[in-house]
């Protein structure tokens, strides 16, 4: 067995500036690690359940789009799923993003420059060490912050993949790049940009969106009025006191003004999943966990019909519009007895792990 000796990277599941993209490009999970015993080695565990031919010790990051960063003695390495070693190029650094879009961003331990390297560990180019960023591509742009000297607050703008700064440093708040535009704020006002930094459109008046477009939308709020804005920056309310928490693109998770049940809706406000639940979280495009008032989970259809029941005292979903990574794995048990389930609402693995990172 190949062996991986790691000390292991604790995993941010998303940035303080929003959510990332959908799915064309997220950051897709392909593997978790974990400890099968106690103060052993750990393993990697796939979506079909199977345990990897990988050992670690300590700490290391789910493996996403076939790469992983682990921290060790020196600092971060960046591993390609199979391989002992790290990626030629991207070893002992400061710190480390995440591969996305064929690119990740880094910061060697002599200089701190921000440096972005391709996934054969070549460095793309460089920029000031002053800058901070998000950890990750999408749709070709790289969200990049200095702090302002004299108001301390971070003025947010967007290089591409060739390094070119073409959304100027100068917003208050900038989310991620997905369908060939971002949301941004600059003095309280919001406003869709394109990749080369043009305004697209004026957001209608509102005060707050929840980050990027997702099949044309994006959630936005107007007052004490919840609802979407389009591409044009037309905002629409919902016509009902909901509470959005979620969004995908063609249904949104919602709870009432109690916050206390919890249900989906679609994109014109209609009733996918009534108003009756604990919780609801998305698994899959069209699929949701949810839970009962006695406890018991649920996975549902998008026609609230039953699929299957996971009597476990916690289960937990990968796979939301505002987590920071995607991808179908439903975590399902208790501390040091977890288990992995499929679509169909069953264990995909007989031995149980210990611990999930």
């Amino acid at each position: 067995m190949r062996k991986y000796i790691f000390l292991l990277l604790a995993v941010a599941v998303c940035i303080g500036l929003g959510a990332c993209s959908d799915r064309s490009s997220r950051l897709e999970i392909e593997y978790l690690p974990v400890r099968l015993e106690p103060g052993q080695t750990g393993t990697l565990v796939g979506s079909d359940g199977a345990y990897a031919d990988a050992e670690f010790k300590g700490f290391v990051s789910p493996v996403v789009n076939g790469f992983f960063t682990v921290k060790g003695k020196n600092g971060y390495d960046v591993y390609r799923y199979g391989q002992d070693k790290p990626v030629e190029g991207l070893s002992d650094l400061y710190r480390a993003g995440y591969m996305n879009d064929g690119l990740i961003p880094i910061r060697r331990r002599d200089g701190g420059e921000l440096e972005v390297a391709d996934d054969k560990g070549k460095v793309r180019f460089k920029m000031d060490s002053r800058l901070s960023s998000s950890e990750y591509f999408t749709d070709g742009m790289l969200l990049v912050g200095e702090v302002d000297r004299e108001s301390y607050q971070t003025r947010w703008g967007a290089v591409n993949s060739d390094g070119e700064l073409t959304v100027p440093m100068k917003y208050d708040k900038l989310y991620h790049f997905n369908e060939g535009c971002a949301s941004a704020s600059l003095d309280g006002k919001w406003m869709l940009l394109d990749c080369d930094g043009d305004v697209i459109a004026e957001l209608d008046g509102v005060d707050n969106v929840s980050g990027y477009m997702l099949e044309g939308r994006m959630v936005a709020f107007k007052g004490d009025q919840c609802g979407f804005c389009n591409r044009s920056g037309k905002f629409r309310p919902l016509g009902q006191p909901l509470n959005i928490l979620d969004f995908n693109g063609r249904y949104a998770i919602v709870n009432d003004a109690s916050k206390q049940a919890y249900g989906v809706i679609d994109t014109e406000g209609e009733a996918v999943i009534p108003l009756k639940y604990k919780f609801v979280q998305f698994y899959g495009s069209d699929r949701f966990l949810a839970q009962r008032s006695d406890g018991v989970f649920l996975l549902l259809d998008s026609d609230d019909s039953q699929l299957a029941e996971i009597h476990e005292k916690g289960v937990h979903s990968f796979n939301g519009s505002t987590m920071f990574f995607s991808g179908d794995f439903l975590v399902a048990g208790e501390p040091g007895c977890y288990y992995l389930y499929g679509a169909d609402g069953r264990r995909l693995n007989d031995t149980p792990f210990y611990q999930l990172y």
